[in-house]
């Protein structure tokens, strides 16, 4: 029985979390046991496994509650690193497992306790500039298992110098195990789309690299066919946000939905496609989840979904720019009935939680065999 001590940032719906959640709440607890350090105390924290201790950043308390960690370590305060040494004695953790490259800066005192660690990539290149050089430096060089989410990742860890790089694909509840039919269609007509219109649905935080300012462009161009877009996870968020809102004021085929948790699958449901217009992202939860109720899928070329969309699931685009998308979405509403709704859910079943628990388990438990050599090394991708 090995025991994992968790750490990961902030507690809330973003794929790397909801990710770690769908483990903390299935794996085999005859084989692992496990704890959670959350730095941010976010909206999943109410759901930890009650098996599971959970603890937060000592700066969520008093006085110092909005000074930022970056803030924290950058003025030396110990009171951080104290806090998790004594979460640490009082674990007694054989691993400490860092949940996505926020969590970098905790490989020094995880090296400094000589505590085995494995890292969790869960992102792409422009996320790598919230970890310093130095800690990434650390983290690659010393980490005792990298895991990765799609093969470019894991090809990237090699290019910084990690040897012992697996790649675990995310897993998922499939989305046609929560879906209700009567409340799709009501929630269609209560935003008073049209029988015959097609919806693309849109997922994620309204930011830049999520691809959110091409929204009004994409949205003036078909906004005269029988087409709407919803845009679900819709906060103001910056000021990108607020000139997005303004760009699309005199447009009413657009609809912005906060994030959603009763109705998520539901919203899913009563769309025709999805669209995912990121300019950068590794392997979204929401395309597989997406492709599990058979909607055909439009991304590009340049994220994750290429390792993912295959002919007669969907559209990839070399370039993620407007027009590009433009173009693929016009091919998928003129020729819906060309997509293969078996080969989507066919695919997505591939992510599911009973298909990939298990797997994800054994990576862990195997990083307490030998690392591997450079005559397996292949073999520990798959």
């Amino acid at each position: 029985m090995k025991k994992i001590l968790f750490f990961t940032p902030h507690g809330t719906l973003t794929g790397s979390e909801v990710l770690l959640w769908s483990f903390l709440k299935n794996f085999d607890r005859q084989q692992l046991q496990a704890a959670l350090y959350c730095e941010r105390s976010g909206p999943l924290l109410s759901s930890v496994p009650n098996d599971i201790a959970s603890y937060t950043s000592p700066f969520l308390q008093g006085g110092l509650k909005g000074l930022t960690h970056k803030a924290v370590r950058q003025i030396g305060l110990y009171s951080h690193e104290k806090a998790i040494l004594k979460m640490h004695r009082q674990v007694q953790p054989d691993c400490w497992y860092l949940n996505t490259i926020l969590m970098f800066y905790l490989i020094p005192l995880a090296k400094k306790l000589g505590v085995k660690t494995v890292v969790h990539i869960h992102e792409l290149n422009s996320i790598y500039e919230a970890s310093s050089y130095e800690d990434m430096a650390l983290a690659m060089q010393q980490a005792d298992l990298v895991i990765g989410v799609t093969d470019k990742i894991c090809k990237l860890a090699r290019t910084m110098g990690a040897t012992n790089v697996v790649r675990q694909k995310c897993l998922i509840n499939p989305s046609r195990e929560h879906v209700n039919l009567t409340r799709s269609r009501k929630l269609r007509e209560s935003l008073g789309i049209a029988p015959n219109t097609f919806v693309w649905l849109m997922i994620g935080t309204p930011t830049h690299r999520k691809g959110f300012d091409f929204l009004p462009a994409i949205a003036r161009h078909f906004q005269h066919q029988p087409c709407h877009f919803i845009w679900m996870g819709y906060t103001r968020y910056s000021g990108l946000t607020y000139l997005v809102e303004k760009q699309l004021a005199e447009l009413s085929n657009v609809t912005l939905l906060t994030p959603q948790t009763t109705d998520y699958h539901n919203y899913i449901q009563l769309s025709d496609g999805f669209l995912l217009c990121s300019r950068e992202d590794p392997f979204p939860l929401v395309m597989i989840e997406a492709a599990s109720l058979a909607k055909p899928i439009v991304a590009s070329e340049e994220v994750g979904a290429v390792e993912f969309i295959q002919p007669g699931m969907g559209e990839l685009v070399s370039l993620s720019t407007p027009q590009h998308f433009i173009e693929a979405m016009q091919r998928v509403m003129d020729n819906p009935d060309t997509y293969d709704q078996t080969l989507l859910i066919n695919e997505s079943s591939e992510y599911s939680v009973d298909a990939q628990i298990g797997p994800w388990q054994e990576k862990i438990l195997a990083s307490w065999s030998p690392a591997p050599t450079a005559s397996n090394a292949v073999a520990c991708e798959v």
